[in-house]
């Protein structure tokens, strides 16, 4: 599983926004945005999320960071 389907999964298994979702895990809501699509609309690039905010994803879904950093 990709991040982006993780984030986009449990968002929607628990009837998140993107707004609440980011609000859970300390994120902008265009950077919830951005690594559900897997991609910077900007630039084009892919997104490579920090350690940091997979860290804030991981605490806001109840997930341990090291399954993270594996998908």
């Amino acid at each position: 599983m990709e991040l982006k389907t993780f984030i986009n999964s449990y968002r929607t298994e628990h009837n998140l926004t993107m707004e609440q979702f980011a609000k859970l895990a300390s994120l902008s809501k265009g950077y919830i945005s951005m690594l559900e699509k897997g991609y910077n609309p900007q630039t084009g690039k892919k997104i490579i999320p920090s350690i940091s905010a997979l860290n804030n994803i991981a605490i806001a879904t109840g997930t341990d960071l090291d399954h993270l950093l594996k998908i």
